[in-house]
């Protein structure tokens, strides 16, 4: 079953008092563990949710705070992922991470007010469609902190 499929049909599974509520532990959300091409054929239903992305590689930088990734398996989805403030020099082309943060469409990050300002419309105009992802955080498979 194609993934497009599976997530609406998972959500639908899950009971009616649980559909709409996150998952909480402690008064913090969880995120939601999935990977990229999961988010980017479900960004409607996923779209402002807290997610952990997995298998990701870095694939090139479009500002200090915004850089694309794409799955490690190379199949072509991409995000790009929006940070609060510059990455530091652990986090560079090429590295194996995951994002933990909210998945948006570009419209919807565009509200997100520590936008980028190197970020202009026309530099972002390649990721119409694409899913935007605002990190709190960006760690090796291993858990060690890259931001």
């Amino acid at each position: 079953m194609k993934p497009a499929v599976l997530l609406p049909l998972l959500l639908l599974a899950l009971p009616a008092s649980t559909q709409n509520r996150r998952v909480e532990r402690a008064g913090q959300e969880l995120p939601i563990p999935i990977t990229l091409p999961l988010i980017a054929s479900n960004l409607d239903t996923l779209g402002g949710r807290y997610v952990r992305v997995l298998d990701l590689r870095v694939e090139r930088f479009v500002s200090p705070q915004a850089f694309v990734v794409g799955t490690a398996d190379h199949d072509g989805t991409r995000a790009l992922v929006l940070l609060r403030h510059p990455a530091g020099s652990a986090l560079v082309e090429g590295v194996a991470v995951q994002v933990l943060g909210r998945a948006y469409t570009l419209a919807g990050a565009s509200a997100y007010e520590g936008w980028p300002p190197q970020l202009t419309r026309r530099a972002v105009a390649a990721f119409s469609g694409v899913p935007v992802i605002v990190a709190d955080a960006v760690r090796a498979p291993g858990g060690v902190s890259l931001y």
